[in-house]
């Protein structure tokens, strides 16, 4: 461990202040990124078709998605759950990319952020955003319960880290989509909320301003996720699959394992 905090990245750019500080430096970036990503996985759960036919539901669907992180994590911080739609101008680009995304004339915009290229770049953005929340939901839990140094803020970085997955069965009953099931993130988890405990859990045991640490989690993730849009998915957890499934119970027999943007 000592060896670990002895290297400075800080001349390469990787040391964790540079890498946590980048959705604040380049805001609102960061945050569209989010967004539009996740209005992406509601589209791809619902249709175009279907995103028309019930606009108002699909609508909601997005920004359960968008702001799932907070919506999840704010009531069990003792924060109202509304704040998470506090920031207006973040709910009006949310509420822009639902209608681009499945308004759009020629459904242009979609084709646009699904084309590789562009796809590409967007995960990436995310995947470094996502290292970002994992560590800012747990500051945020330590903050409000001082006393838990590792149980709160694992859980309020996990829920942080992939708020959309835990939030993807309530959107999925809005938008009445019978064809993904309703397996829990708890029972099965997707290789996204894996890495994201992963990720909480070695800012607990080296502390989140470890510089190797948190520049492998970043590498971790981009890895992973860059990995499956390129053909050549990559599983690092799948070795203890077995082992999860033994504690918690095999609930992989009649639910999706995917992972959510």
């Amino acid at each position: 461990m000592d060896g670990l905090k002895s290297l400075d990245l800080t001349p390469y750019g990787m040391d964790a202040a540079t890498l946590q500080g980048l959705p604040k430096r380049f805001y609102p970036y960061f945050d569209l990124v989010h967004i539009v990503l996740c209005v992406l996985s509601v589209r791809k759960e619902a249709g175009r078709a279907h995103g028309q036919k019930h606009p108002f539901a699909t609508w909601a669907a997005c920004m359960l998605a968008c702001f799932a992180g907070s919506i999840l994590a704010n009531p069990l911080l003792g924060k109202p759950i509304l704040d998470a739609f506090k920031d207006e101008y973040l709910l009006a680009c949310a509420s822009g990319a639902y209608a681009l995304m499945f308004f759009c004339p020629g459904d242009f915009f979609y084709r646009l952020v699904t084309a590789q290229p562009v796809y590409i770049v967007l995960c990436a953005v995310k995947e470094v955003y996502r290292a970002k929340k994992v560590y800012a939901g747990m500051l945020e839990g330590s903050k409000y319960y001082p006393d838990s140094k590792v149980f709160i803020p694992f859980l309020i970085g996990v829920l942080k880290g992939n708020g959309s997955a835990f939030m993807a069965p309530l959107y999925r009953k809005l938008l009445s989509t019978a064809k993904s099931g309703l397996m829990s993130e708890l029972f099965k988890p997707s290789i996204t909320t894996k890495e994201c405990m992963l990720g909480a859990g070695l800012m607990i045991f080296f502390g989140p301003s470890n510089d190797i640490m948190y520049a492998a989690m970043v590498g971790l993730y981009l890895s992973v996720k860059l990995s499956g849009i390129l053909g050549h998915p990559v599983d690092p957890f799948s070795l203890f699959d077995g082992i999860w499934d033994a504690v918690i119970g095999d609930g992989g027999t009649d639910g999706n394992d995917k992972k959510t943007n």
